[in-house]
């Protein structure tokens, strides 16, 4: 991989590896379009995890948000998440994180972040999808927004979150959300949450995404 060491390669590769198994093997229960989405993230990843793509990775950066990660990362109970949380905490000191919004209200700015991991202009190269993770601090309201175009679902890794208040979302659990639908998300007082997620749609929409709240 042009611009990045072995070493680091292998980091994130051993995140996507996580990805990749559960989005192989997680539960879609009755619903067509979470399997369609899971086996589309699945076979980008399989395509990405054989290939060399190049790409340079990003110089880390932290936000304020960051603070909450030491927490999150020593919560290790054995559960259905923990090699990826394993996995994602080797990686967190070479991600750069971002707020992604030219008009990311102040009072959010402490709340929330999030990381690329793969994409068009990822640490990882992919044309067809894009995945990262999100931070949300204690207490945090992650206003109205959505994504044109782009399919999206997030895996809860640690901490736990509601969305549109419809209900709870543990680690292990996966939230799916079709294109241009609003969502919001939540979490309680007590703890910070991480979410992987996983975008499909056209090169075009995930090369230059429109990031905006509702």
């Amino acid at each position: 991989m042009e611009g990045m060491s072995f070493a680091r390669r292998d980091l994130f590769f051993a995140f996507l590896r996580e990805l990749l198994r559960f989005h192989r093997e997680a539960p879609a229960g009755g619903s067509e379009p979470v399997r369609d989405h899971m086996r589309a993230v699945a076979r980008e990843l399989e395509s990405v995890l054989r290939s060399d793509p190049a790409h340079h990775p990003p110089e880390p950066r932290a936000k304020p948000v960051c603070r909450h990660l030491p927490r999150l990362l020593e919560c290790d109970h054995g559960g259905p998440t923990a090699d990826a949380l394993r996995a994602f905490g080797r990686l967190a000191p070479l991600l750069r994180w971002r707020w992604g919004y030219a008009d990311t209200p102040e009072h959010l700015k402490p709340a929330f972040a999030y990381a690329e991991v793969l994409g068009p202009h990822g640490p990882v190269a992919a044309e067809h999808m894009v995945a990262g993770v999100v931070l949300l601090a204690p207490d945090t309201l992650y206003p109205d927004h959505f994504h044109q175009g782009i399919t999206e679902s997030y895996i809860c890794l640690g901490g736990a979150v509601s969305r549109n208040d419809d209900g709870a979302c543990a680690p292990g659990s996966l939230l799916f959300i079709p294109p241009d639908m609003v969502h919001r998300l939540a979490t309680g007082p007590e703890a910070p949450c991480l979410l992987a997620y996983a975008w499909t749609g056209p090169p075009q929409d995930l090369a230059s995404p429109r990031m905006a709240f509702a």
